[in-house]
């Protein structure tokens, strides 16, 4: 059952959840309590207001009946998102917050979900309303991020409480913290981010730092996910990277759904089956490779092209997904030329 395939952002809807069943697919609804609607807010700018569903009555999480939930800043304004109409941060002090956060997962969980995906699960901003006089601050914690991590630990028991293959994953960039409370977490925007240039973002050495500090929570069995934001550099080469980067590593790359223009398919994603590894990280000169029981992983992560021999236990032909090309390996090598900041996926024919 573990290694069913899963469908994220699936709505709270029981026919819905239902069909990915039959489909042998699990469910995981998505939720976020960093951030919630205000329904007036949206009236008055003449937007349709966030819909409600079964798991989630109206008024259940709607700002417009709990002004007293939006986040403070320092200044005294009401912290708005920049990147949504009338949505604004939550005060993650408030036990209504936090208890109706509670109802809203109980409720998905009886529609016959798989679990649930926390959006923007990191650090939330500071709130500052007791300064102001516009709420008090109720509970034991002292921060913003101690309560809102006080709820996910809650959600957590709540989930685990209809079976231990329930999942809980956590869009966070992937915090130490937050694995004592999710089985999975997401980092966004990595390799690629819209804001970066051409290329990966950072230096490669930091990249393998990243990967290198979420070694033993995935030796433990969690599972760390990468989601790359390429835009306009949504390319083959791109892809290929970010997945071979995720697969040495033993990271679960998510391809994003902005592939349009390129030669990586639903019928190629589906064929990047690598299966289990079958060794460790190698290197010939300043490339990368991993052997799978399906295939191989090769990366230049540097910024020249690399021309190398990959040795394999036999000769044979492998498809280089997402190229339209076949390589066959001769007297147990393969040669492969690779461009700057690139990778492949090799999978025996």
């Amino acid at each position: 059952t573990q290694h069913s395939p899963i469908a994220v952002r699936v709505p709270a809807d029981k026919e819905v959840i239902a069909k990915a069943h039959e489909a042998g697919v699990r469910a995981i609804v998505h939720v976020n309590y960093s951030e919630l609607c205000n329904s007036e807010v949206q009236k008055e700018l003449g937007r349709q207001p966030s819909r409600t569903d079964e798991a989630t009555p109206a008024g259940l999480l709607d700002l417009a009946e709990h002004p007293e939930w939006t986040c403070i800043a320092s200044d005294g304004t009401e912290r708005q998102c920049a990147h949504a109409v009338g949505v604004s941060s939550t005060c993650f002090h408030q036990a209504e917050l936090r208890n109706n956060a509670l109802t809203q997962v109980l409720n998905i969980m009886n529609l016959g979900a798989d679990g649930i995906w926390i959006d923007r699960a990191g650090p939330p901003l500071e709130c500052y309303g007791p300064r102001f006089d516009k709420h008090k601050h109720e509970g034991p914690y002292d921060t913003n991020t101690a309560a809102s991590e006080a709820l996910y630990s809650q959600i957590y028991k709540l989930v685990k409480s209809f079976g231990e293959d329930k999942i809980v994953i956590h869009s966070s960039g992937i915090l130490p913290s937050h694995w004592a409370y999710c089985d999975a977490q997401v980092c966004e925007g990595l390799p690629f981010h819209p804001v970066s240039d051409d290329g990966p973002i950072g230096e490669w050495a930091e990249l393998q730092c990243f990967a290198a500090e979420r070694e033993a929570a995935i030796r433990a069995g969690k599972v760390a996910m990468i989601v790359p934001r390429m835009m306009h550099r949504s390319t083959t080469r791109a892809i290929l990277y970010s997945h071979a980067y995720a697969a040495l590593h033993g990271l679960l790359f998510c391809l994003p759904t902005a592939t349009v223009g390129t030669d990586i398919t639903g019928d190629s994603v589906e064929r990047l089956r690598l299966g289990k590894p079958e060794s460790g990280i190698l290197k010939t000169g300043d490339v990368l490779y991993r052997f799978f029981a399906n295939g191989i992983v090769v990366l230049n992560p540097t910024r020249i092209p690399a021309s190398v021999s990959v040795p394999v236990d036999r000769d044979g032909t492998f498809s280089n997904i997402g190229y339209n090309r076949t390589v066959t390996s001769s007297n147990r090598s393969l040669a492969l030329d690779l461009a700057p900041e690139s990778g492949c996926v090799l999978l025996r024919r």
